[in-house]
């Protein structure tokens, strides 16, 4: 979930566009099987979760604005986010950097 930050006081949205790979997206009124060509909208302020498969998944984000923070499991932070299944070869699941 997406929260205002110190410095913007709006609650960002965004939106997932999926290029190859099949899945799904949960959200707080259910789950939404994703695969090539899928645009999922999420609105200011819903909780979501986006799950490859283990086809993975290639897909395009869009955040505004950028400037938000987020809550996120196992990360009081939300600053980190790591792929799941991995292991950075000290035990602990490879950190996720998106770029």
């Amino acid at each position: 979930m997406h929260h205002t930050s110190k410095t913007s006081s709006i609650t960002p949205e965004h939106f997932y566009f999926i290029e190859k790979g099949v899945g799904e997206v949960k959200h707080d009124a259910g789950t939404l099987a994703v695969g090539p060509g899928s645009l999922v909208l999420i609105p200011a302020g819903e909780w979501h979760q986006l799950i490859a498969s283990d086809t993975g998944f290639d897909y395009i984000e869009f955040q505004a604005p950028f400037d938000f923070m987020t809550t996120m499991d196992h990360d009081p932070l939300g600053k980190n986010w790591y792929i799941k299944g991995t292991d950075d070869g000290t035990g602990q699941p490879k950190l996720w950097v998106q770029s």
